[in-house]
């Protein structure tokens, strides 16, 4: 399943520039912001979850994204994306061109039921802090996931 998903987002961030709507027509045209070789620089956050994980895996068979792309895989390690100025130095450092935003707070089931709200505040917080830094360093694509099983949960109740 993430192996297909890795090739769904892989081709569409490959799609001809008139099917994808750019939200800045300047940036468009501009070369890739910092020092980086690539033309294309991808940011992944949740990189070592199931799906950043099939990414990578369909990536590391992909020729043209090796020749083409630089691209970068997040974990907890890399910084806390709930913190505002952590997510602002984590695209300080890599200038990312585009971004799959998969981070999410996650806990299990019994974690998720007794939660609900933490769960969901803090994944507002990680959304929040991810897509302003995509307006401020200007990324070209961004392709977002919102992954939030308490909302479900908490809609049953």
């Amino acid at each position: 399943m993430a192996g297909v998903a890795a090739a769904v987002l892989y081709r569409s961030l490959n799609a001809p520039a008139a099917q994808v709507k750019a939200s800045s027509k300047t940036r468009a045209s501009q070369a890739p912001v910092g020092d980086h070789t690539k033309a294309r620089v991808v940011l992944v956050t949740g990189g070592t979850g199931l799906v950043g994980k099939g990414i990578e895996a369909f990536i590391a068979d992909c020729p043209e994204a090796k020749a083409n792309e630089s691209w970068v895989f997040l974990s907890s390690a890399d910084g806390d994306l709930r913190d505002p100025v952590a997510v602002d130095a984590i695209f300080a450092k890599h200038r990312p061109t585009h971004v799959i935003h998969l981070a999410a707070k996650v806990g299990g089931l019994f974690a998720n039921m007794a939660q609900k709200v933490e769960f969901y505040r803090e994944n507002v917080l990680i959304n929040d802090n991810v897509m302003e830094c995509c307006r401020k360093f200007k990324v070209r694509c961004v392709w977002l996931t919102v992954v939030q099983p308490v909302a479900v949960q908490a809609a049953a109740d």
